[in-house]
């Protein structure tokens, strides 16, 4: 689809947006991997007043970060791991592209909720608690810290490709273990911290 036919389908329900303060959330995948589509469909969407959101790694050039900034409203912004050798074993890239690109959106004042995926065993530690809530007390335009819960829905899709399932052993996160997270990282920040 070209993104005035994605436009086409989101404006059908203006008036729910409307009534229920939502909009068009872009999310993926990447959706930065899709440049020009993404620009081109958020230009679109401010242009018919609708509130935008877009999620993302942050993994991507400066540049087209700050292209899209005038046509967000919120940024979902992924923080999955705050030791940068961590964060490179378990995604593959250094976080310094995404810290760069997350000052940047702050500094440039957009508005963001950092999403933080907890997996059991990976990053469910007491350093990387207190390193999101540092970041969030850092920048002024982090409105809420959500937590992403682990939960073994890929298992099926994995085998479904004929992949290993590197993360078999961990089922789904208690309710217990979800509130022992989030009290965690309120204790040291005044940002709003919920489960996301």
């Amino acid at each position: 689809m070209t993104p005035q036919e994605v436009m086409a389908q989101v404006v059908k329900d203006v008036k729910f947006y409307n009534q229920s303060g939502g909009g068009l959330t872009i999310s993926g995948g990447e959706p930065l991997a899709q440049f020009d589509f993404t620009l081109e469909l958020l230009r679109l969407a401010k242009q018919s007043g609708i509130h935008t959101c877009l999620e993302t790694s942050g993994q991507a050039a400066t540049s087209r970060i700050l292209a899209l900034l005038p046509y967000v409203d919120l940024f979902l912004f992924d923080y999955k791991e705050s030791q940068d050798a961590k964060h490179k074993e378990f995604t593959g890239v250094s976080r310094e592209q995404i810290d760069k690109n997350l000052h940047a959106v702050n500094d440039a004042g957009g508005k963001i909720v950092l999403r933080c995926p907890i997996i059991p065993t990976l990053n469910d530690r007491p350093n990387h608690f207190l390193a999101i809530a540092e970041t969030a007390n850092k920048l002024a335009n982090i409105i809420e810290v959500n937590i992403m819960p682990y939960h073994p829905m890929g298992a099926s899709k994995a085998a479904r490709v004929g992949r290993k399932y590197a993360l078999a052993d961990i089922g789904f996160t208690t309710d217990d273990m979800k509130l022992e997270w989030i009290k965690a990282i309120q204790a040291d920040t005044n940002t709003l911290v919920k489960q996301g």
